[in-house]
Parts: structure tokens; sequence; C-alpha cells
């Protein structure tokens, strides 16, 4: 419902740590936890995701 109403500044979260198979990553590139609960972000989590999404999609 959210994706059909955001169109292309959607940003589906699971699918910028997914592999093709549907592994969900838990370590970011630098060996840092993704997020300790499965709930909340952790720090290191929380970088890889200010890096990983393209912002001029969403505010241009």
């Amino acid at each position: 419902m959210l994706k059909a109403e955001w169109g292309d500044r959607y940003i589906e979260m699971l699918d910028l740590v997914s592999d093709a198979d549907g592994t969900v990553m838990v370590f970011s590139k630098d060996h840092k936890y993704l997020s300790q609960d499965c709930k909340h972000l952790s720090k290191g989590g929380a970088e890889f995701y200010a890096d990983a999404i393209d912002f001029s999609t969403i505010f241009n």
C-alpha cells in the first residue's frame, strides 16, 4: 500500500540488505551489527543505511 502511494520515493529497507536468495545481512561490510534486536538499527546499521540510500530520489 505504501509503495503504491509513494512510488519511486518508497524505500524497501530489506532490499538494501538482502541478496538475490533473500538472505538478510546481519553485519555491515566493516563487520558491525546492522541491528542487535531486529527492531532497531545499531549505530553501524544507521551508518550503513545512510550510505546505501540515494536520498536524491526522495527529496528532488
